[in-house]
């Protein structure tokens, strides 16, 4: 811009010293008009030219110059929209490290808390709440569930059979004695720790059974313990075994589950682990291999209609 009006100023002045010039032309030599005149005419028109020229190169610059103002305000917009894209990056990755801190945190919890015996719910197998429950109320079970006894704060993992008349529990040091004139039993539930928790329930009656694998038959007795499984709490019947040497402490018999679930043999450990001081002690398995008791007591097969409902059951 500086060299266009630099120029600009040499046209204008060479167009002065031309009149001048022209002017004492012809004052000094009035015999040549024609000849002034024409090279004059010529000087001015070639320096018309060059401020033309420098006319449209100063248009040419200002439309370049206009051309970048444009081109900076589009980068001015695209650096904002990515500032502000940069922005919202960070916030959610500001929540996501927030949520990975809680989940850990969770965790760690759990951990804490399972060691303790004190856990409260565990991962369900993968179905929402709503769904622990049939229309009719009655509970939906797995193939195992966490169990408790409310009257010994207790928890424990059983195993769901409904190939097993009676439900059964773990006992070890029975012990038969009379209260108030009735008979009831007295045992020891091994629980986590090598701990043993003293239960107590009225006897109901004698039983006799075998495991499909053996051919003896066992008498037990039969008593009546509070339970808590899911939502439902119930007394129901438990026949007295020693269960040490078996992966699960607790049985769920047809005793229990006639009338309050429905089993779907697919899944395992559906109902939420109620809180409890006490836990019972039980294996890991990855499947269950438990044989099954058959109640020999009365000779008979149960009838199509008492059997519980199954869900899902594999096609033999």
């Amino acid at each position: 811009m500086k060299t266009t009006f630099a120029c600009a100023l040499s046209v204008i002045a060479a167009l002065a010293l031309s009149a001048c010039a022209s002017q004492t032309g012809w004052n000094s030599g009035a015999s040549q008009p024609g000849a002034v005149s024409d090279g004059t005419a010529a000087l001015i028109k070639s320096q018309d030219s060059k401020l033309d020229t420098v006319l449209a190169s100063s248009r040419s610059n200002g439309s370049e110059l206009s051309q970048l103002k444009d081109s900076i305000n589009r980068n001015n917009s695209e650096l904002q929209s990515l500032r502000k894209d940069f922005a919202e990056m960070q916030e959610s990755f500001a929540a996501m490290n927030k949520n990975v801190k809680h989940i850990a945190k969770a965790g760690a919890a759990g951990s804490a808390s399972a060691k303790n015996g004190k856990e409260v719910s565990e991962t369900n197998d993968n179905l929402p709440k709503q769904q622990l429950m049939q229309a009719d109320g009655k509970l939906l079970l797995g193939e195992y569930e966490w169990v408790k006894f409310p009257e010994y704060d207790l928890s424990a993992q059983a195993r769901i059979d409904t190939g097993a008349s009676v439900s059964s529990i773990s006992a070890i040091s029975i012990e038969k004695f009379e209260r108030e004139g009735k008979t009831w039993y007295r045992f020891q539930f091994p629980c986590d720790g090598h701990k043993l928790l003293t239960m107590e329930g009225p006897f109901v009656r004698t039983i006799r059974t075998r495991q499909a694998s053996a051919a003896d038959i066992e008498t037990r007795p039969v008593v009546k313990l509070e339970i808590q499984l899911g939502d439902l709490t119930t007394v129901s019947e438990f026949s007295l075994k020693d269960r040490t040497k078996m992966d699960f402490p607790i049985l769920i018999g047809r005793t229990f589950l006639i009338d309050n679930a429905v089993i779907d043999v697919s899944k395992r450990s559906i109902q939420k682990r109620l809180k409890a001081e006490n836990v019972g002690s039980s294996k890991k398995v990855e499947a269950v291999a438990e044989e099954t008791d058959d109640d020999v007591s009365s000779g008979k097969k149960q009838s199509k209609k008492s059997q519980p409902q199954l869900k899902n059951r594999p096609a033999k």
